[in-house]
């Protein structure tokens, strides 16, 4: 659309659209970069749910083996 606008119409129209042009892109890289970070930091908040599960399940089974030496004894 942009190289239309350098080719076709007139000057103040062409600065007009092409100003509109320029801020949308504007929007939509900031929408962009936004959402780039926000699935960075959903991996980054999914890793570490990953890492407390496996832990909690360790201490557990920790749990459960002390439980079943003191019954033994």
């Amino acid at each position: 659309e942009r190289r239309k606008l350098y080719r076709n119409g007139s000057e103040d129209s062409r600065k007009v659209r092409l100003s509109e042009i320029n801020e949308e892109l504007k929007n939509l890289r900031k929408e962009v970069r936004m959402t780039v970070r926000i699935e960075k930091h959903s991996l980054e908040i999914e890793e570490r749910l990953r890492k407390a599960e496996e832990q909690n399940q360790n201490e557990k089974r920790v749990e459960h083996k002390e439980k079943e030496s003191q019954e033994v004894r």
